[in-house]
């Protein structure tokens, strides 16, 4: 398209180009990737929505049904860790700020990964609370192969303080914790790994009027 050509143009024409542009300029592993992000997320959807489905068939076992399907889920997970995390400002009130401020922490945390081992995707599980009228969340976070488990806890407290609505953040090595150890959960009948331990307290809240799973940006799959 000539510099002629593009004063007869409307602004949406010449918008299409450069979006054309675009595209052609992209790289195949660019593409490949945006296809994987697509395909993960719709797995954690499609996951969602079973289990949505399991609470509408038997609502009075709900959290049941997470820690159920979670102990299959998480059983493999590399040297997993445990992360709380406080907000201020907007996000301490408002669910979407919240989970804008979580896909912050993820983009920062995964530009640090890289810089010592290349790896597509961190698995991770969380949720979000309220408590007293403000949001706060827990997360499992897989421990990336390469890196030490205290290296990657500094990580994530970097690219958590580098968050606009962050606050404190308090970090667990479960490989530290008594309580993965215990043969029986307080929160649920299950007795898995996930049940027994950090993640078994996460689900406390899951019944038929809350759900407080942050499906944009949990991860339990590897493409």
């Amino acid at each position: 398209m000539t510099q002629g050509a593009t004063e007869n143009c409307t602004t949406v024409e010449i918008q299409k180009y450069i979006y054309t542009c675009m595209e052609n300029i992209m790289t195949e592993s660019e593409k490949r990737l945006g296809i994987v992000r697509a395909i993960q997320k719709n797995k954690v959807h499609k996951f969602v929505k079973e289990l949505i489905e399991l609470e509408r068939s038997n609502p009075d076992s709900y959290n049941n049904q997470w820690c159920k399907k979670l102990d299959d889920e998480i059983c493999d997970w590399h040297k997993p860790i445990t992360f709380n995390g406080f907000y201020v400002g907007y996000a301490q009130t408002n669910r979407r700020r919240a989970i804008m401020n979580n896909r912050m922490f993820f983009n920062n945390l995964k530009r640090r990964v890289n810089r010592y081992a290349k790896t597509l995707n961190l698995r991770r599980w969380i949720v979000i609370e309220n408590k007293n009228g403000k949001l706060h969340s827990h997360m499992i976070l897989e421990t990336p192969g390469g890196i030490e488990t205290s290296t990657f806890m500094k990580m994530c407290l970097l690219s958590w303080n580098q968050c606009k609505w962050s606050q404190e953040a308090f970090l667990k090595d479960t490989s530290l914790l008594v309580d993965w150890l215990r043969d029986d959960s307080n929160y649920t009948i299950h007795s898995g790994m996930f049940s027994r331990s950090f993640g078994g307290y996460t689900v406390k809240e899951h019944t038929r009027h809350t759900d407080n799973i942050d499906t944009t940006n949990c991860l339990l799959h590897l493409a």
